[in-house]
């Protein structure tokens, strides 16, 4: 990780006395303990030892002993290579003592006799600090903030409070959180100082409030980070075999300032606290695990983050390829287009081999022509795309570079502009961490799955080296974005909509469609609020995913605080949208689906059915049958459904995640048309979201809709299957008439309306369960059941 200048750590400084126990005992219960283990520990004397291992010049300010303890803590930081010329040493009070039992998930509790640490005095503070170009200030004394805040005003200064937000007034921590630029607390801490039970909001009101940056660290749900402006950003932790998670604070703090004082930008100085927190984890005791540099490079390099909820993969090393003699970064086919970890498996090295594999592919297929070049406003997105534009240019395909543009408009420019098709940098909802390639092939549609494995078995081919990148051909956005404007309001009554003067908050989630869907509905007559209309690499730490709960809370607000009528989220690159009601609920996909199914029948009244995913809720089926309509159920990902659009057999079709699409506007998704038809709707019904939605459940009847998703290693299509069979059993569902389907995964159907999905993420190591049950009684069983069944045979 290369060297920083000296660092100077100021705390406690114990010896740690470790046991492992079953459970904490209650009062006068005895509670065994097992492998019972004399350490040194510390906030201090942890983050110390921690930043030499990582190759940093530290210098620890503490106070010891004069006793056995002592010796066998200074010993150890001797030993590490911490200078302790500016230790203290006590002859009438002992060595600071912890008695720590550990729990079986390395969880544990602190019973904590300061001795020594009380008397520490800093008589050479000044001294200590020269040279010094970082200062780390744990849990002294409170007499002394005000002259180690004149240290740390002068420094990059870390302020890690730990126990002392506890104890010590708001009054006596001022002078050093006015000082030092970095706060770290846990969750618990937050709380107390920050005042609310959410990390994210604790580290944004604790940023702003004393105009540093403010961490809040939340276990294996990684951290939070927030900037003064507000802006805050999550990142992930990594799996790794928890043994004891004693000091994992204090090494995620050495981390932290070895990037920062490398020049880290604070998103990315947080990972590398968090990869150097985890490692910490491995052994009993706070610092026998602590990783050297190697370690932590190896982690960050190799393995993804973990999530920290369901949701979340395992921890999956590189893939074989990464690995080869070539030893290409390499991203990963989804099911839309290809993605990775940005610096991981997403690089430029990635997005040019890609690119190398489509071009010559594209060329093949089609011949000679243009292909369209767009990006999202994601780190590393427009770089990526200008050596994409390079690389089609040198197999003799004309590149056009149309800078940043929302998908749908992409789409829209291929139709309408003839060209062979697009190569587009986004990874649509994922976290800002990650980026992609998705492509796009004449009239504006996915590939199919013959030029996805063409270019899989192609792609890892070297490509030729670039040279220098020539500027390509620059595309006028402008008109081809009037254009789309007037296309769209030309499917839709706009008088209609426009009478209804209906008021619209929108969340743009920092990607790059929020601020046009917001224009294009202005010019339909409607009032439309904006928020998370800027652009910005980072998300400012939201994931931009309408589906994710989280994502749509500031939206939810913002639409009951206005009074609108409804609220409307876009995804990264604008192909996705979700939708609020009046309240702020959000309304299931599905049901917004079965609504525009209606507008749509008169919208297109030509035959055709309509496509669905098989995650899809019923309802899409039962409003089809009663206006005549098949229904066509196909695999998840909106690239099954676009050839049929384009083959005329659907007027229109979408899935689960927002993505709707209309026949006579093309063959891929439009969120745009899809927001637009939903006000129509709205208009000339003349009620309110909630009630449409209420009316098409009494109609069609009301069921309860879940997802969930569980980690899973390698498993067989079969065993799945089993697995589904047995928790319906076991959740006493289990009828004579249940029909197997198999068009992705295992559909396991109870009823017309009652069915369970089990199917492996094309882009995860996770298994997906959806469930539509007529009850949330049903609905508890089942999902209780299932969760029984994976927990307890895919450990």
């Amino acid at each position: 990780m290369g060297q920083i200048q000296r660092c100077l750590v100021i705390g406690s400084i114990n010896i740690d006395l470790l046991g492992r126990v079953e459970r904490i005992g209650r009062r006068d219960e005895e509670v065994d303990v097992k492998n019972l283990t004399l350490a040194p520990g510390g906030h201090a004397g942890n983050c110390a030892t921690a930043l030499a291992l990582l190759g940093t010049q530290v210098r620890l300010v503490g106070s010891i002993g004069n006793d056995v303890l002592g010796r066998l803590a200074g010993d150890a930081l001797k030993g590490a290579q911490v200078d302790v010329d500016f230790l203290e040493h006590e002859d009438d009070r002992g060595t600071g003592l912890v008695f720590i039992p550990v729990l079986p998930d390395g969880d544990k509790t602190l019973y904590f006799a300061r001795g020594a640490n009380e008397a520490l005095s800093i008589p050479h503070l000044e001294k200590a600090a020269s040279e010094c170009t970082t200062v780390i200030i744990f849990d002294p004394p409170c007499v002394l903030f005000s002259r180690l805040a004149e240290v740390a005003r002068a420094r990059i200064g870390v302020f890690a409070p730990g126990g002392l937000v506890f104890k010590a007034p708001v009054e006596k921590l001022t002078p050093l959180l006015g000082a030092v630029r970095y706060l770290v607390l846990n969750g618990p801490e937050s709380r107390v100082l920050g005042g609310v039970n959410s990390p994210r909001q604790a580290a944004i009101s604790l940023a702003r409030r004393w105009d540093l940056s403010a961490v809040v660290t939340i276990g294996a749900q990684g951290c939070w980070i927030a900037n003064p402006h507000g802006e805050a950003w999550h990142c992930p932790s990594f799996e790794v075999n928890v043994v004891d998670a004693t000091g994992a604070g204090d090494a995620f703090v050495a981390g932290l300032c070895v990037a920062l004082a490398q020049g880290r930008q604070p998103f990315a100085a947080i990972r590398t606290g968090c990869a150097v927190g985890a490692l910490a984890t491995r052994a009993l005791g706070a610092q026998a695990s602590l990783p050297h540099s190697a370690e932590v490079e190896a982690l960050l390099s190799h393995c993804q983050p973990k999530l920290g909820t369901a949701e979340a993969p395992r921890l999956i090393p590189d893939s074989p390829e990464r690995s080869s003699q070539q030893s290409l970064p390499t991203v990963s086919l989804g099911a839309d287009g290809w993605r990775g970890i940005i610096g991981e498996g997403f690089s430029t090295v990635a997005v040019v081999n890609l690119v190398n594999s489509i071009a010559f592919n594209l060329r093949a297929r089609m011949g000679e022509g243009s292909v369209l070049v767009a990006h999202d406003a994601r780190y590393q997105s427009e770089q990526c795309a200008r050596h994409a534009a390079a690389m089609l240019d040198s197999l003799g395909l004309r590149s056009v570079f149309a800078g940043t543009l929302p998908t749908p408009v992409t789409n829209f420019v291929v139709r309408k502009q003839g060209f062979l098709g697009a190569v587009i940098i986004t990874a649509s909802h994922n976290p800002f961490y990650w980026n992609g390639v998705k492509l796009k092939v004449a009239p504006g549609m996915p590939p199919g799955a013959d030029l996805e494995a063409a270019i899989e078995h192609r792609r890892l081919v070297p490509a030729p080296n670039l040279g220098q990148i020539v500027e390509a051909q620059v595309f006028d956005s402008d008109p081809m974005l009037r254009d789309f404007t007037t296309a769209l309001l030309a499917q839709v009554d706009v008088g209609a909509i426009r009478r209804a003067n209906l008021h619209v908050v929108i969340d743009g989630l920092h990607g790059v469609a929020g601020t046009l869907l917001g224009q294009v509905l202005r010019e339909a007559g409607c009032q439309v609020n904006v928020i998370g209309g800027d652009a910005d690499p980072f998300f400012c730490g939201m994931v931009p995913d309408p589906m994710r709960a989280q994502s749509r809370l500031r939206l939810s607000e913002a639409v009951r605080d206005c009074g609108a009528d409804v609220g409307m989220l876009t995804d990264g690159d604008g192909d996705r949208l979700g939708v609020l009601d009046s309240k702020g609920d959000f309304i299931w996909p599905h049901d917004v689906l079965a609504l525009l199914a209606k507008l749509g029948d008169r919208f297109d009244p030509a035959p055709g059915a309509i496509a669905t995913t098989v995650a899809t809720g019923s309802v899409v089926r039962r409003v089809c049958r009663n206006l005549g309509r098949d229904v066509i159920e196909t695999r998840v990902g909106f690239k099954h459904i676009a050839p049929l659009l384009r083959s005329n057999r659907v007027i229109m079709g979408g899935g689960g995640v927002g993505d709707v699409g209309f026949r006579l506007h093309g063959c891929d998704r439009d969120p745009f048309l899809a927001a637009l038809m939903l006000l129509q709707m709205m208009a000339e019904e003349g009620q309110p979201l909630r009630i449409l939605v209420a009316r098409l459940q009494a109609m069609h009847g009301p069921t309860v809709y879940r997802e969930m998703a569980f980690r899973a290693m390698d498993i067989s299509a079969d065993s799945i299957e089993a697995l589904g069979l047995h928790a319906v059993d076991v959740a006493g569902l289990a009828t004579a008439d249940i029909t197997i389907g198999h068009v992705d995964g295992t559909k396991i159907y109870l009823n017309d309306t009652e069915w369970l999905l089990l199917r492996a993420s094309t882009t995860e190591r996770v298994i997906r369960a959806s469930a539509e049950m007529s009850s949330h009684e049903k609905m508890s069983t089942l999902l209780a059941a299932i969760a029984e069944e994976f927990t307890g045979k895919l450990k």
